[in-house]
């Protein structure tokens, strides 16, 4: 699967009137009760030094549940975790998110090497939802990332750790929050491909989820399927 790839300059594309090339995140109060990170996807640990890039196209219908202050999202991702189930704040992704209940998916792209306070986002323009979502990371030797969607490079950033994971996870903040997708119209992720040797191959993984009610099915052509069973529709 080839992708058609625009070179974009970011000082011409932020000279346009477009939310493409982002802004950066608004700074927020600590929700009460705190942040609790739970998520479902599949994860690789195997050679992920090698791997020079990631890309996939994430696509879904049914919507999550978002409290108020709080986030849901679905990204591709490097990252360096400390431990198998661990929130890292040394990571790469980019992906949808719907922040802080406003109900609007957006782009976003994010980086950081030490604490939440090291974290850059950045949010892009609107994501429609059950219109498919290209997404793709680059990274090179001197640890610059690259951040596309559909084709458009959004922005970069610079970290100074070697990944040791790479994976596509659906992601919430708060207990209460539903998952995109039901077992019916689950969120889906397919072309998930691994860029080694400056080719693009298949992506292998294996699923990681911290709920049971979080559900992932990996088909023989690679398709990910996830949803939340809690989502009302689902059976």
């Amino acid at each position: 699967m080839n992708w058609p790839r625009r070179t974009v300059l970011i000082a011409v594309l932020c000279s346009l009137p477009s939310s493409a090339c982002g802004s950066p995140a608004a700074p927020r109060a600590t929700p009460s009760p705190a942040v609790v990170y739970k998520f479902a996807g599949v994860n690789a640990t195997k050679n992920v030094d090698q791997v020079e890039g990631l890309r996939a196209t994430i696509a879904w219908t049914v919507p999550p549940k978002v409290v108020p202050g709080y986030s849901v999202s679905t990204w591709i991702a490097f990252s360096a975790p400390s431990g198998a189930r661990d929130v890292s704040y040394r990571i790469a992704q980019v992906g949808w998110i719907v922040e802080k209940g406003s109900g609007h998916p957006r782009l976003f792209w994010e980086w950081g090497s030490r604490s939440p306070s090291d974290m850059q986002k950045q949010l892009g323009a609107d994501v429609r939802q059950a219109r498919p979502l290209h997404v793709e990371i680059d990274r090179d030797g001197s640890g610059r990332y690259m951040f596309y969607a559909d084709d458009i490079l959004l922005g970069t950033g610079r970290v100074s750790w070697v990944p040791t994971d790479a994976g596509v996870f659906t992601e919430l903040q708060n207990p209460a929050e539903f998952l995109p997708g039901t077992k019916t119209e689950p969120e889906l992720v397919t072309g998930f491909e691994q860029k080694i040797g400056g080719k693009w191959v298949p992506y292998v993984g294996e699923v990681l989820k911290t709920s049971d009610q979080f559900q992932v099915d990996v088909s023989t052509d690679g398709a990910i399927r996830i949803w939340d069973l809690r989502q009302p529709s689902s059976s």
